[in-house]
């Protein structure tokens, strides 16, 4: 057996994945959700809820909210800031490789 199909018939990658929305993890306010596929058997690998209308107006509000905050913060510190998340990206990535892989 290939290991596509062996991934095709494990349990789903993402079984429900929720919105972080203003700090925190939500179903959603919707009572909708989409099935996420695998592109290489087309099978269902988890599902992703849709937003509402006042998931998004909290979303918008939050990152407002953070950019007021965000915007008062130094060029150079915004900069530091970006430049360690990068970096921390960069150290992971192997590891973020290798999950998105193999699940």
């Amino acid at each position: 057996m290939k290991r596509w199909e062996q991934a095709a018939q494990a349990e789903p990658v993402y079984p429900k994945v929720r919105m972080f929305i203003a700090g925190e993890w939500t179903e959603g306010g919707s009572d909708r959700s989409e099935k996420i596929l695998n592109p290489a058997t087309g099978q269902p690998i988890g599902e992703t809820p849709y937003a509402s209308r006042g998931d998004l107006d909290r979303a918008i509000m939050a990152a407002q909210e953070g950019f007021e905050i965000w915007r008062k913060v130094s060029a150079f510190d915004r900069y530091r800031t970006m430049r360690k998340a990068a970096d921390l990206l960069r150290s992971r990535a192997a590891g973020i490789d290798h999950d998105a892989r193999t699940g």
